[in-house]
């Protein structure tokens, strides 16, 4: 699904250029959940900001489902990121005066649907996450838990092809946060839906059947369990 080639990425200019990825060679297959780890400062968030087309490499080349992503129009990224991959942040970035359900239906508005079908495609996907009955409520009205299961629902109404999160669980308690990676365990389960999930937290790490280490900017080792999830 996803192939890095030799990729370097550096920020700032002239003597203030700080390189954060540093020929990076990855692959990632689909169907697969992967965990990146890796102190604060190896890449780990530029490394899915890559993946996740919102940025591109300084150099090196990266590929979704062959296409070399280094040569398209900044229109066909964004609809690769609308149509195939989904995001969920550790901030949750829910827009605070609609409700979960309008959340939810953001994604769809955008492609034109009509109201009515964004908002039945949305209570599909609250009612996946297990929060149907919260459509209603807004963001102050929830949980931690419960905003960050609505913004995974936001993120896999359009059945992206691959969801990316970024410490997805550093703002939650421990049981919240086993809860959301139950979460992206069934889903991975039932839809085969590939899963890259940034994090600092070992246990995290752990629940993932492949590991990615980071390290000064480059893939320090990659740590596979024994077994590896099946390519969709």
């Amino acid at each position: 699904m996803l192939d890095l080639t030799g990729v370097h990425k550096t920020y700032g200019t002239g003597a203030a250029r700080v390189p954060v990825l540093r020929d990076v060679s990855l692959a990632i297959r689909a169907g697969e959940v992967c965990a990146i780890t890796g102190s604060s400062g190896s890449g780990k968030s530029t490394l899915l900001n890559l993946l996740g087309l919102l940025d591109r490499p300084d150099a090196g080349r990266v590929l979704f489902d062959g296409e070399d992503l280094g040569a398209t129009s900044v229109d066909r990224r964004a609809r690769l990121r609308n149509r195939c991959i989904g995001f969920v942040f550790q901030s949750f970035h829910l827009l605070p005066r609609l409700s979960a359900l309008d959340n939810v239906a953001l994604p769809f508005l955008y492609r034109g649907l009509s109201p009515r079908s964004c908002r039945d495609r949305a209570m599909a996907a609250l009612e996946r996450v297990g929060l149907a009955d919260r459509a209603h409520h807004r963001p102050d009205a929830m949980s931690g838990g419960q905003r960050q299961r609505v913004a995974v629902a936001r993120a896999i109404v359009g059945k992206p092809r691959l969801l990316l999160a970024d410490e997805p669980t550093g703002n939650l308690d421990s049981e919240s946060a086993r809860r959301i990676i139950d979460l992206f365990a069934a889903l991975n389960a039932d839809t085969g839906v590939t899963i890259v999930v940034v994090t600092h937290d070992p246990a995290i790490a752990a629940r993932c059947p492949r590991r990615i280490l980071m390290r000064d900017g480059r893939v320090a080792a990659p740590e596979d369990a024994a077994s590896r999830t099946p390519s969709a």
